[in-house]
């Protein structure tokens, strides 16, 4: 929560707020509390502090509690406020204020929990009271409990439709509910509520850019660049966006002008490195990523980025060395341990290899790639059930990866699954209709369940797209034969032995995927 101005006046507020004062048995404490109350209204919290301490010894009512323990909240001391507003409502102050007040020193204390049921029970004491409802709806949304939080959001904003935070807030909280047509439309809407905004284009761009919406925050981003150029902040996030829907050339020409020292520390190069390593110049990268890691050694980012060049550079054993580094600053950082697992995979360490895939996946289950390199080692292995289960988790995680899909059909066939790896190999064909070896594993499916004719067609597709593939002609001659089609079997032997000295084998392909899939992720 802020603890600016904002908030110490509606903390002011919601004292006066709560009801009429207890009559003071004495005039001089009554003369006392008014300075407490002057010194609160000043933002003089010290004082008031002093005051309204002295106080409670000699008049500990429910009113002089509550204005303690806000002044102790506006200092910043938490645990003292927390105690004093559950004083002044044991003595009877029960109002809405004073809950809110309370649900504030919890969040503000790292206890959400005890923050969202004290604003709760402050909205239940009096709906019209709206204070709560804005911290009430970012608390949920923080707990991960978006689908709660949406309704307070969109209150808060017909309340305070001035306030561009409850926008962004009620945004990123469409989106983690998973309605993104909803959360666009309210981005629209809150760019055409603040024409001219920068800090809420950013805002925006930024929740866009984190929930896969780079398009749209590229769209943002180019319009606020084009009415406030040379707006580091704008750059640099427009740079990002360009970087997620693969576009480096723009990044770099966003880039061009943009000062070493815009943004956080290295910032600047580490975009510029990573766009020069999208666009394969890996000199280039290597200058930036470096000086990034060079200006702020201690970024996870930097050094995670710096390991993915390295990577690219197929230099896996340097990489190793940067992903040591980074796995000291943060041990249980799953992207880390993934990365360690690509050099070892590419080194052949395999049982390395495998160990850092289940760290990875220990971290963060929902890892599709560390269970897609994880089967990949295991059906390098022979290890078909490991590798199967691994696959499965992939694509049930990532359905719309034809790669996955392949991957998954390959194992299934060669354990004899033959319905299901026929299955998962149209559903590959079905994401990428080019996908030559989903084909040729078709027809080892197909020519197994005695479907010759049908076989003998997919590899016919296979060459016709993939020429080189020496397997398939070796595959089309022996079924051509099996029909009587012996010249067709001779043309095809002929074709495989032409292509015995160019063409790369099936698991050199399927290895060079791999290398483009890992370098892709980032």
């Amino acid at each position: 929560m802020n603890t600016g101005p904002r908030l110490l006046f509606g903390l002011i507020l919601s004292l006066f707020l709560s009801g009429p004062r207890s009559a003071s048995p004495q005039e001089s404490a009554e003369d006392i509390r008014e300075k407490g109350v002057a010194a609160l209204k000043a933002g003089q919290l010290e004082s008031a502090l002093r005051i309204f301490s002295q106080l409670v010894k000699h008049v500990p009512s429910a009113e002089n509690f509550n204005y303690l323990a806000t002044a102790e909240l506006g200092e910043g001391n938490l645990p003292e406020a927390i105690t004093h507003f559950h004083k002044s409502i044991q003595l009877g102050n029960n109002s809405a204020p004073v809950h809110y007040n309370l649900g504030i020193a919890y969040l503000k204390s790292g206890q959400p929990d005890d923050g969202i049921r004290e604003l709760r029970s402050a909205i239940a004491k009096d709906a019209s009271f709206l204070p709560p409802v804005y911290p009430l709806g970012t608390a949920l949304l923080d707990a991960g409990r978006a689908r709660e939080a949406v309704p307070y959001l969109e209150k808060a904003r017909a309340s305070t439709p001035q306030d561009p935070r409850v926008w962004a807030n009620l945004v990123r909280a469409q989106f983690e509910l998973g309605n993104q047509d909803a959360a666009l439309r309210t981005t629209d809407e809150a760019v055409d509520a603040f024409p001219g905004n920068a800090g809420m284009i950013v805002a925006l761009a930024e929740i866009c850019l984190r929930h896969g919406q780079a398009r749209k925050a590229r769209q943002m981003l180019e319009d606020a660049n084009a009415s406030t150029p040379r707006d580091p902040n704008i750059e640099l996030l427009l740079a990002r966006a360009c970087l997620q829907v693969g576009e480096s050339k723009e990044a770099l020409s966003v880039l061009l002008d943009a000062p070493p020292e815009a943004g956080a520390p290295g910032e600047t190069m580490f975009l510029r490195g990573e766009a020069h390593a999208l666009s394969g110049n890996f000199v280039l990268a290597d200058v930036d990523l470096s000086a990034a890691v060079e200006q702020d050694p201690g970024n996870l980012k930097y050094l995670i980025g710096y390991a993915w060049l390295q990577q690219r550079e197929r230099r896996y054993k340097e990489a190793l060395t940067t992903l040591e580094k980074a796995r000291e600053l943060d041990p249980r950082m799953p992207t880390v341990r993934f990365r360690m697992a690509v050099s070892y995979f590419f080194q052949e360490v395999d049982t390395k290899a495998v160990a850092a895939c289940e760290d990875a996946i220990r971290l963060d289950p929902h890892y599709a790639e560390a269970y897609l390199l994880l089967g990949t080692v295991k059906l390098q292995q022979h290890a078909f059930a490991p590798a199967q289960m691994a696959f499965q988790h992939a694509v049930a995680l990532k359905p719309e990866v034809a790669l996955f899909h392949l991957l998954l059909g390959t194992v299934l066939y060669r354990e004899g699954n033959l319905a299901q790896s026929l299955e998962e190999l149209d559903k590959t064909l079905t994401l990428d209709p080019q996908e030559a070896r989903a084909y040729f594993y078709r027809a080892l499916v197909l020519s197994q369940q005695g479907e010759r004719r049908k076989a003998i067609s997919a590899l016919e597709t296979v060459v016709a797209l993939t020429p080189h593939y020496r397997k398939a002609y070796v595959e089309l001659a022996q079924l051509y034969k099996a029909e009587g089609q012996i010249e067709k079997a001779k043309e095809a032997l002929a074709n495989e032995s032409a292509e015995r000295k160019t063409e790369e084998s099936e698991d050199q392909r399927m290895m060079q995927e791999l290398r483009d899939l890992t370098d892709e992720i980032r």
